[in-house]
């Protein structure tokens, strides 16, 4: 899989909390939604997240690159995770991560962490890269 922008993300989440495993479990199955995968794999993944608590609907959306999907986000506290998926095909376009966290008196300090899935596919060694598929990012 390789990946457009990143940008670091910090901030801690206590990993005993209630919290922490819907935003893990929110995670890793966008994660995996982000891989091909065949179509009940992906439909028994969008069912977890429609019975995760917190999870929302964002409606259309237009990830870093362009192009256009729709939103699904987990906002726990100050934690707010959005993914941005084709409608048609399933496929994830971007995952954003926002952490809000206390600065210094009068101050809140944000972390974001933004990734977009430009291209994925099967390799056969650990070196080989996926070829570039004509997304505007790569072909720029």
């Amino acid at each position: 899989q390789r990946y457009g922008s990143q940008t670091s993300f910090n901030g801690t989440i206590n990993p005993k909390s209630v919290v922490y495993h819907d935003i893990l479990m929110f995670y890793i199955t966008g994660q995996m939604l982000a891989f091909d995968a065949p179509p009940a794999l992906r439909a028994a993944l969008y069912q977890v997240l429609e019975r995760l608590p917190g999870v929302r609907y964002l409606g259309p959306r237009t990830d870093q690159v362009g192009r256009h999907g729709v939103a699904v986000s987990l906002t726990q506290d100050r934690f707010r995770d959005v993914y941005i998926f084709d409608p048609a095909t399933s496929t994830g376009l971007e995952q954003s991560i926002t952490w809000t966290h206390p600065g210094p008196p009068g101050w809140t300090r944000v972390s974001v962490w933004t990734k977009d899935y430009l291209a994925a596919g099967v390799v056969n060694s650990r070196t080989a890269t996926v070829p570039d598929v004509g997304s505007p990012a790569l072909s720029g």
